[in-house]
């Protein structure tokens, strides 16, 4: 019997464990793609300025 509810225990914790691992994925994720999107609008817009100034 405590074997059985040992084992629920850490089925329970790797599921958490797994859970939180991929919602950090997540949001790291996105994090990259919005720094990412800004980054190439900040290009585009330094790539405007110089085009007005000649």
């Amino acid at each position: 019997m405590n074997y059985v509810i040992k084992m629920d225990c850490c089925q329970l914790l790797l599921q958490r464990a797994f859970i939180r691992l991929k919602n950090i994925s997540i949001y790291y994720l996105w994090k990259i793609f919005i720094f990412y999107k800004l980054s190439v609008r900040k290009t585009e817009y330094s790539f405007d300025q110089s085009k007005k100034t000649e």
